[in-house]
């Protein structure tokens, strides 16, 4: 099949199985990555997303999280300036952004092996299931950004390093360390791909490796200024995440495991689910010694492989190694080795999909292909390759339909991930807006006890007793989130709840230490002008509704300061403003 119609089949391929997930919502961190991101709603803060990590600032001066990655809020940015916030065009973005990295990954693979080969691994990688968070979940944009500035500078590499000289040749060495650069500011995975660019002029070109190596530490020592020295945001090895605050030897016990379901995954791809956060609590059969022995078989079985291309073609064995090196620096970075804030994810395969499908089109070209010599045999096996990629992309379109809205989500993959406080947390919240209080508590309940050093859970686990009446819960529960991660959302309802139910010196002393932290939540210096107002500060109260007013200008702050301003009487709500 000729480069240009493989190109047309990816993309009508990819358009068809992806289709039904342009009209999906937002779910899951979208809201806190991009619905409720004050940062990613102006061009005008795009410079700001560079000094800090990609959540919800509320009101403080930096983005929080545990990593950084700032071109996805830059692409949030983008996106929201010119369509709004409309799914759909964020569906829209990131799907073809994973074709691309299809396409991509095709012309990479047809300088290694056969067209029907490579067109059939591209196509595997563009419909696997696995693959479908990846492309449909707004959140998880840095995944397939990451991707497609890593193979977009491994094309670059292998261009340059066979020109000899000349304006091409200069272009493409000043346009290599800043794709790899874009790719590590995607995501810290894109790590990877300057390893890889090592490894493919090692192997292939080792002329080129000084200047490769010189152009690569460039762009790593302007990442490590951007990060450590602009955005202060070190490397995450704590956090809420039981499996990160597992010590080092019980985490490396999870790893045959992990490797055994990421093959599971990719071979059987039947339970699929948002981030996992479960830990093995005890060495067993079922757990550990049987994916040990499954896992050695599988690393043995590609050595056999290895050597039986070796000894019809040394070019092709270098090949494969480099495909297999791809498979395992990327697994690797996923197996709890350095701790992550998920103990598996689906997305995580992702990298480590494109190098076992590099090794399966290099071994199927070489081992397979020559051995198909009538048109019966290569209708069977072209049948027999059209029937997977048809179940792969069935599998998908059955994936995408879970991520159409919050609760298709989440009662979907609470039913297959076990023990995840933040997926417990989430279902609660969509029950609660369902209207049962009680059944969304026991699993704000049960997150708090997965997570008990979480702040999100408490305070959700808060609201329910609000809305029971439970005062006294309420502010036990608002207290503990504060104490464990001091949310703005928390400091907003204790002090509201103080206002209206408890002692107003202290609704003050928390909407203070509130504003001090985030001196740009309008919601916060609000509580605090009616606080004021309520102990008889008339011109701090008066003070406080103009900045809150200042900081989000809408009838209701308006309102307020129009009101304090003018001296006439406020009446407070009976109840709290529900969040």
């Amino acid at each position: 099949m000729s480069s240009k119609k493989s190109i047309l089949l990816i993309v009508f391929v990819g358009i068809l199985f992806f289709a039904n997930a342009l009209f999906n919502g937002f779910v899951y961190d979208d809201e806190g990555q991009l619905l409720k991101n004050s940062a990613v709603h102006s061009l005008a803060n795009i410079p700001q997303l560079f000094t800090g990590s990609t959540y919800d600032p509320g009101g403080s001066t930096k983005l929080p999280g545990l990593y950084y990655k700032p071109l996805m809020p830059v692409f949030f940015t983008l996106l929201y300036s010119i369509f709004g916030p409309q799914p759909f065009w964020f569906h829209f973005f990131q799907i073809f952004l994973h074709i691309g990295n299809a396409l991509l990954l095709n012309l990479l693979l047809v300088t290694f092996v056969s067209p029907i080969a490579a067109l059939i691994a591209s196509l595997i990688f563009l419909l696997h299931p696995a693959n479908s968070e990846v492309a449909i979940y707004s959140a998880n944009l840095q995944d397939v950004l990451f991707v497609f500035f890593g193979l977009l500078s491994l094309h670059a590499i292998r261009i340059e390093s066979r020109l000899k000289s000349g304006g091409k040749k200069l272009a493409l060495q000043i346009l290599i360390p800043l794709l790899l650069l874009f790719s590590l500011l995607s995501k810290e995975t894109g790590i990877i791909f300057f390893a890889l660019g090592f490894l493919y002029l090692f192997l292939f070109k080792r002329k080129r490796l000084l200047v490769y190596v010189l152009s690569a530490s460039a762009a790593l020592i302007v990442y490590a200024w951007l990060r450590l020295g602009i955005a202060q945001v070190g490397i995450a090895t704590e956090g809420v995440p039981p499996i990160m605050r597992t010590e080092l030897g019980p985490r490396l016990l999870h790893i045959p495991f992990l490797f055994f379901l990421y093959l599971l995954l990719f071979f059987f791809p039947k339970d699929l689910a948002i981030g996992q956060q479960w830990i093995l609590s005890e060495i067993t059969l079922t757990n550990f010694w049987l994916p040990l022995a499954i896992v050695t078989s599988f690393l043995l079985g590609l050595r056999k492989i290895y050597l039986l291309i070796r000894k019809k073609d040394r070019k092709s064995a270098l090949e494969f190694l480099f495909f297999f090196s791809w498979f395992l620096l990327g697994i690797t970075l996923h197996l709890q080795i350095f701790p992550l804030d998920f103990t598996f994810a689906d997305r995580w395969f992702y990298i480590p999909m494109i190098g076992l499908l590099g090794m399966g089109a290099i071994s199927f070209s070489l081992l397979i292909l020559p051995k198909i010599s009538s048109s019966t045999q290569k209708d069977v096996v072209l049948l027999g390759c059209l029937v997977i990629l048809l179940l792969l992309g069935l599998r998908t379109i059955f994936r995408n339909s879970n991520f159409k809205d919050n609760f298709s989500l989440y009662s979907h993959d609470i039913q297959i991930t076990k023990n995840s406080y933040s997926l417990e947390n989430s279902y609660g919240i969509e029950i609660s807006k369902k209207g049962d209080i009680n059944e969304a508590q026991l699993h704000f309940k049960k997150s708090v006890e997965l997570a008990p050093q979480w702040w999100t859970n408490w305070f959700n686990l808060g609201l329910s007793f609000e809305k029971q009446g439970n005062i006294k819960e309420a502010e036990k529960a608002y207290i503990a989130s504060i104490k464990n991660g001091n949310p703005y959302f928390a400091y907003e309802q204790l002090a509201k709840l103080y206002l209206l139910y408890g002692s107003k010196n202290s609704a003050l002393a928390v909407a203070t230490d509130g504003v001090s932290l985030f001196p740009n939540n309008p919601r916060l210096f609000r509580v605090l002008a009616l606080t004021q107002y309520e102990l008889g500060l008339s011109a701090e109260a008066t003070e406080s509704a103009k900045r809150s007013y200042m900081l989000e200008p809408n009838p209701t702050t308006q309102n307020l300061y129009e009101l304090l301003r003018t001296n006439h009487k406020i009446r407070l709500k009976e109840t709290p403003e529900k969040k």
